[in-house]
């Protein structure tokens, strides 16, 4: 596969190769109405009339693994050449370690190109069926094994591509899915994103990546007092942090009206631990914490939820009418201060949210 790594000025038609004189190259098919045509190169054109033609034909030789190699660094994006090319690798039975090779080249020219996080995953699956065990939940316990030293290097590479974007959706899709295949330990993931939040505690997707970390270790009290004192000491070095908020309210999800009686009752408690640790917050810092829209934004949620839980049959909520309706104004008079005073540009919003509060009170009452 030596050819690949050629620059673009390099470039042999595939028309003028003697090794490919015996396929007729196979052109697009184009509307004669075509309005406004794409300008492909002649290479581009080259290569791919050849791809068409041996797909046509379905050939599977080591030949086509050069053809596609050399299409796809034209166009890292084609599904259908990533597709065929994994056919072709497997009834080759090709050994591909040079495939990972060259699958993290073109990577690192397109870290957010779906089909190459993909294929990284199949070649990974290809790994664990040479496995001697074959029982990828394993690897883990096995750090003398080759597939463990692999997985050591996906999540290398990984952090590499993480250094140059911390938020590439890709991956830490691909993270995810390596966890939960290998069965990899909580307790390593755990300390990723504490690296990872700690590095930019902005970072909406190592807190995502924490949270079903959480949901997979469950979600019992212990390791619920554990996520809500983090959360909360997030926001105590930075109140605005939106992030530390949400990762709150996934904490208390679902509601009450979602799961049964008994798990409605947990669910309340939780949520008034949540929602006397936000206040205990805004009251030890209230130029801080009590002039931040997002932790302001929160406890609106935890008191409307407040309320909506005394609606439920049966109620988990002990909470008398009256501490209700001090709830549902202060509430309210958080939705008039973000509207007119910290969060004018969603003025309307909150006015909306304030709506909601007295509907429900109406419904109380």
């Amino acid at each position: 596969m030596s050819a690949i790594f050629g620059s673009p000025s390099s470039y042999r038609y595939f028309k003028d190769r003697p090794e490919w004189a015996d396929v007729t190259p196979l052109k697009q098919d184009e509307s004669p109405r075509g309005v406004v045509r794409i300008a492909y190169s002649d290479a581009f054109v080259d290569a791919h009339d050849y791809v068409r033609a041996v797909m046509a034909v379905d050939e599977r030789s080591p030949r086509v693994l050069e053809l596609t190699a050399e299409a796809l660094q034209m166009n890292a994006a084609n599904y259908s050449i990533w597709a065929y090319r994994r056919n072709v690798l497997t009834t080759l039975n090709s050994h591909l370690a040079s495939e990972y090779t060259f699958t993290k080249f073109l990577l690192f020219d397109h870290p957010k190109n779906y089909q190459l996080w993909y294929h990284l995953q199949w070649l990974m699956e290809q790994a664990v069926r040479g496995d001697e065990s074959n029982d990828p939940k394993t690897v883990y316990n096995r750090p003398e094994s080759k597939l463990y030293a692999k997985l050591m290097m996906e999540f290398e590479l990984i952090r590499e591509i993480l250094a140059d974007d911390a938020k590439n959706y890709h991956a830490w899709q691909y993270r995810r899915w390596l966890v939960d295949f290998f069965s990899v330990p909580v307790k390593c993931e755990l300390k990723f994103c504490e690296h990872m939040i700690l590095d930019d505690s902005l970072n909406n997707s190592a807190w995502n990546h924490r949270f079903y970390t959480v949901i997979e270790e469950g979600l019992d009290d212990t390791v619920f007092d554990r996520e809500m004192n983090y959360a909360v000491t997030q926001l105590k070095s930075m109140p605005h942090n939106e992030c530390a908020c949400n990762y709150l309210l996934g904490l208390i999800s679902p509601l009450p009206s979602t799961v049964a009686t008994s798990d409605a009752k947990l669910v309340h408690k939780r949520l008034l631990m949540v929602r006397d640790a936000i206040e205990d917050l805004i009251e030890n810092d209230p130029d801080g914490a009590g002039d931040s829209p997002p932790i302001l934004a929160l406890l609106i949620d935890l008191f409307h939820t407040s309320l909506q839980h005394r609606l439920l049959k049966p109620t988990p909520s002990t909470e008398s009418l009256e501490t209700l309706r001090e709830i549902a104004d202060s509430a309210r008079n958080i939705c008039d201060r973000l509207a007119l005073e910290l969060n004018r540009v969603r003025a309307n919003y909150w006015r909306y949210r304030r709506d909601q509060i007295e509907k429900t009170m109406e419904e109380l009452t």
